[in-house]
């Protein structure tokens, strides 16, 4: 009974609460790139706009409003007709593009995947960190590759938002939707409330901001792996990392000698 006391004790010792790891650069930007993730596939996520136009009918005017938003399906059509004494064997229109909603859809699972990524690296460095110590390195080189594996993912996905953007706006233009609605010809319709895109536009601003954050953590990482030694070895940088952080030792002063004092010099 006793060697189980001490071995559940030795276990919540090591896996006690520990905070001092978030003061570190790694701990804090895990922080920063949760919430840079959150922020950034909740707002593209959350994307909803609308164009609304109307159509002169006789001795009133009709309104009708296309809504459109994440994934970009499309998928929300015009009823037709608009004017009721129209003959047309249309029942609705719409942009006349399927969809772009392959891109939006990699941007958000980048942001949840980071998300998910960077509360678990979280909850080790707290809680798990003296457990995991014996396989340090492994786990250092291990959240390296992570990082700057989705280094890449958030890089990748903004680009592709970016052009996504481009592709939305030129398909939602109001010419797109009246050229496939036949009672809109000749500029028989005006539009009266154009889409809102700025949620997009900073949809992609988020995401190259976590490229940077991203980016720059892999450096701090590097830094706690056997590999930024083998680097700055190469490079000739003298003394190696994991030897620097040792207590009591200044790097590059191991070898000098204190001279002994000679009272008749």
């Amino acid at each position: 009974m006793e060697g189980t006391s001490s071995g559940l004790r030795a276990i919540q010792e090591a896996s006690s609460l520990d905070l001092e790891v978030l003061k570190l650069p790694k701990g804090f930007l895990k922080i920063v790139e949760a919430i840079l993730a959150f922020i950034a596939f909740v707002v593209l996520a959350s994307f909803d706009t609308e164009l609304k136009f109307r159509k002169t009918c006789g001795d009133k005017d009709v309104s009708r409003a296309v809504k459109f938003g994440y994934p970009f399906e499309f998928s929300d059509p015009v009823s037709l007709p608009l004017c009721e004494n129209y003959n047309t064997t249309q029942n609705g229109a719409n942009f006349g593009h399927d969809n772009v909603s392959s891109s939006p859809r990699f941007f958000v699972f980048t942001g949840v995947l980071s998300l998910l990524y960077a509360m678990l690296a979280l909850g080790c460095y707290c809680f798990v960190a003296n457990i995991l110590q014996a396989k340090q390195q492994l786990g250092c080189k291990l959240d390296m590759v992570g990082n700057a594996v989705l280094t890449v993912l958030w890089f990748a996905a903004s680009c592709a938002l970016w052009k996504a953007d481009s592709d939305i706006q030129y398909y939602t233009q109001p010419k797109m939707l009246f050229t496939n609605i036949a009672e809109c010809a000749d500029a028989a319709c005006s539009v009266t409330d154009e889409p809102n895109y700025a949620e997009i536009t900073l949809a992609i601003c988020f995401g190259f901001i976590s490229v940077i954050a991203w980016g720059g953590n892999v450096y701090f990482l590097l830094k706690d792996t056997p590999w930024f030694d083998q680097v700055t070895a190469r490079l000739g940088g003298g003394t190696k990392y994991s030897e620097s952080r040792q207590p009591g030792r200044v790097p590059g002063m191991q070898n000098v000698q204190t001279p002994e004092y000679n009272p008749s010099m």
